[in-house]
């Protein structure tokens, strides 16, 4: 560049020509200016002249202006800060200690932590200008973090010691008692107004950075005691918390109220979070030397904050108004402790694997019980992070129940959308009406009384901790097989279901379906994972995943599915280790179920109509069901919409013809032991390895119901033809009436069809 072009010219001449210029044109000179322009030129000198004479200046905004020019210029130039250094703090440092506006003290104190930081590699920088003023700049800046209340100002001032303490620790061992005590003061709660989490982090960030005032050889001893001290305080807190519940601490333990109850409660739940918070800091910090983490008492901390719950009875009388306000703490309780185990997982690693099976237990259990979802989520959060920290768990039980306990998350969706698809249709009147309402299509925008399945952003967040947790668990080979089959039925079914639900319906942001469908396609594709044989039947989920449209989080998972695509494409890459199973192993019909699927499908309310008790009088037909999701006889991931024979003595069916492949999850509804019997056996003509997806449209001729060959070959498509939608011709339904006997055999056959009697014109 040209003299006459020069940048710092151009702003001595123009912007930064006097004091109150240079205040008004700071921001935009802060903006412009670049570490190119600042090499050594003939403007250099001048521009370095020109800050300090600001720095010195008696006007507070011109002060203020050339401390900032300062601090842009030693963050592009370090040639002219170790020139300028001690200038700046001769001028500088004295700041702290006046009464000067709040923007010159913030200036102040960004500018000398920067040249105190920045030249760490320059010995005689460090011997002439930091040594000797480091411990008059860490006492100012304590002095000011207890001087005044600016919130800002307190969080510059902790984080700046955070930064300067462990950089120079031998400089701040006589601060040591000043620095303690400046981080617990705001570590001791505040009751009823608590206090700031942003305040309360950079508190224990300090604390957690103390010990290495002790050196090399105490900050072992030093941070050792800290942690003891801080489990002390916190068991104090929690204890205080279950005055009126059995303790679950520490036996001996004295319970005491004080006369202010609630306040008492408020003030020991802000105690129990600035301890856990600095528990957890401790555990992120480092040491000099190794250190012995005390892994019994912060995992006896964490099972009891973990298990509490309102049910457990003390011995004698409580004041029930206490009692009531602490078992209002217990969801907090929960999140804490939440958020210790991760860290505490995160800090041990394998070493806390042999007591993962009880954590997990624990966590299991918080899940079967009825929680808000904001206590659901802490749960879920805890166990991806529990079980990638540690060493593969091997107890089969445990890791079922854990699966068992979060399905009911997933399968929420698909109840949830049942249950809109039911109201839809007991809206319509029956056929015996004077008309039958007719549906048009588009009919569910006007609808303004639909439910959003996930109505609050913690909704949402517990879908997506729940599929995290779920990919997590679902890797492990030693699950059983009921659970691997009832999980991929609700994977799949979620698969289809999600594009035909619209973003509105599952939540009020826009990008939440999005994301759950993104996050199903790889858990599926995941699941399909194997070896070369084995991904090939899972081309149309991967295909699928690379072509959907309208899905923002495809585009942000480029890197993902070059990985899915390379494992498919080279088989020299290592198979997974996780055994697959046989696809005829996976029980796609109710018939096929052992009793242990059933119960846990049962168990999360995942069942069809027809188990619900027949009606006693003949003369008057059964209503039918609402659907719910895996509903005898078909399988619900990939089967379209067949109505079949209800269990009443008559009833009218309506057979549809088959849909395409990927059509919804639609209502269906019941049929009898005979009819269950029946289809399965048609299901049965399927070769042994290849599922039936969908069943033919039934022909109604002779005794019973066979489909054409040409059909029966269709029906027979594989698990890759899922994302392919084929073109199905569209048969005007037939109007049948079937007569069933409840008292006949199931191996009995099924009776004849009379097309011609009770049949009504449409």
């Amino acid at each position: 560049m040209t003299e006459a072009t020069h940048p710092l010219k151009a702003f001595l001449q123009l912007q930064l020509a006097s004091d109150s210029s240079a205040v008004l044109n700071v921001p935009h000179v802060l903006k412009a200016l670049t570490s190119d322009s600042l090499l050594s030129s003939a403007h250099s000198q001048k521009w370095t002249a020109r800050v300090n004479s600001l720095i010195h200046s008696q006007d507070l905004g011109a002060r203020w202006a050339g401390l900032c020019l300062a601090y842009r210029t030693a963050v592009l130039s370090k040639s002219l800060m170790l020139e300028c250094a001690q200038s700046w703090i001769g001028a500088a440092l004295p700041i702290l200690s006046k009464n000067e506006p709040l923007p010159n003290l913030k200036a102040a104190i960004r500018l000398l932590r920067y040249i105190f930081s920045g030249a760490t590699d320059t010995p005689e920088f460090q011997r002439q200008l930091v040594t000797p003023n480091v411990p008059k700049y860490s006492q100012a800046v304590i002095a000011l973090a207890e001087k005044h209340d600016d919130p800002d100002l307190k969080l510059l001032a902790l984080n700046t010691l955070t930064m300067i303490v462990p950089l120079h620790p031998t400089l701040h061992k006589v601060l040591h008692a000043s620095l303690s005590t400046l981080a617990l003061h705001h570590l001791n709660g505040s009751a009823p107004t608590p206090i700031s989490s942003d305040l309360v982090k950079a508190s224990s960030r300090l604390y957690a950075v103390l010990h290495f005032t002790g050196g090399k050889v105490g900050a072992v001893g030093q941070w050792r005691k800290s942690l003891d001290n801080t489990l002390a305080f916190t068991w104090e807190a929690f204890h205080a918390l279950r005055s009126t519940f059995p303790s679950g601490g520490r036996s001996g333990h004295t319970k005491t109220v004080a006369n202010d109850a609630l306040g008492n409660v408020a003030l020991n739940i802000d105690r129990l979070r600035c301890g856990i918070t600095v528990l957890r800091e401790l555990m992120k910090s480092t040491t000099p030397r190794p250190v012995q983490v005390p892994i019994n008492s912060i995992l006896q901390l964490t099972v009891t904050m973990l298990s509490c719950t309102q049910l457990e009875q003390t011995s004698g009388p409580v004041d029930q108004s206490l009692r009531a306000v602490e078992a209002s703490a217990i969801p907090t309780i929960w999140s804490l402790g939440c958020h210790l185990l991760v860290s505490f997982a995160k800090c041990t690693r394998c070493h806390l694997t042999p007591h993962v099976p009880r954590l997990l237990l624990i966590i299991a259990y918080q899940l079967e019980q009825p929680q808000t979802p904001s206590s659901r989520l802490s749960f879920l959060l805890t166990i991806p992070a529990l079980l990638s920290h540690t060493c593969p768990l091997h107890d089969g039980i445990v890791l079922n129940r854990t699966v068992r306990a979060i399905l009911p998350s997933l399968a929420h969706i698909l109840l949830e959308r049942s249950a809109a698809e039911a109201d839809g249709g007991a809206n319509k009147k029956s056929r015996k009406g004077k008309k039958r309402a007719r549906g048009y299509e588009g009919d569910e925008l006007f609808q303004v009384a639909r439910e959003v399945i996930c109505p609050g952003v913690v909704d949402g967040e517990v879908v997506l901790a729940t599929l995290d947790a779920s990919q997590v668990l679902l890797r492990n080979p030693h699950l059983f097989s009921a659970v691997q089959s009832i999980s991929g039925r609700i994977l799949l079914s979620m698969l289809l279901s999600l594009p035909q639900i619209p973003k509105n319906l599952l939540s009020p942001d826009s990008t939440l379906h999005g994301k759950v469908l993104s996050k199903v396609q790889d858990l599926c594709i995941e699941l399909g994972m194997g070896t070369t044989s084995s991904m090939s039947k899972s081309l149309g989920l991967v295909v699928r995943r690379l072509t959907v449209d309208g899905s923002d989080a495809v585009l942000n998972s480029l890197e993902h599915n070059q990985r899915v695509v390379d494992m498919m494409i080279h088989p020299r890459l290592p198979p997974l280790l996780r055994p697959l199973p046989h696809v005829e192993v996976l029980a796609l019909f109710r018939d096929e179920e052992g009793e242990e699927e059933t119960r846990l499908r049962e168990s999360m309310h995942l069942v069809s109509g027809d188990v619900a008790p027949a009606p006693t009088t003949g003369s008057k037909a059964s209503e039918q069901a609402p659907h719910q999701p895996f509903s005898n006889p078909v399988p619900d991931p990939m089967l379209p919409k067949t109505s079949f024979v209800s269990g009443s003595i008559t009833n009218d069916v309506e057979m549809q013809p088959p849909q395409p492949i990927n059509a919804p999850l639609q209502s269906t509804t019941s049929g009898t032991d005979s009819a269950l019997q029946s289809q399965h056996s048609l299901a049965s003509h399927a070769p042994p390895t290849v599922p039936v997806l969908a069943l033919p449209a039934i022909e109604a001729t002779g005794a019973s119901l066979r489909p054409p060959p040409e059909s029966l070959a269709a029906s027979t498509a594989g698990l890759s033809d899922i994302p392919i939608q084929l073109p199905v011709p569209q048969p005007e339904p037939i109007r049948i009436r079937v007569r069933v006997d409840e008292d006949e055999d199931e191996n009995e056959e099924m009776p004849s069809i009379n097309m011609d009697s009770d049949s009504e014109a449409e």
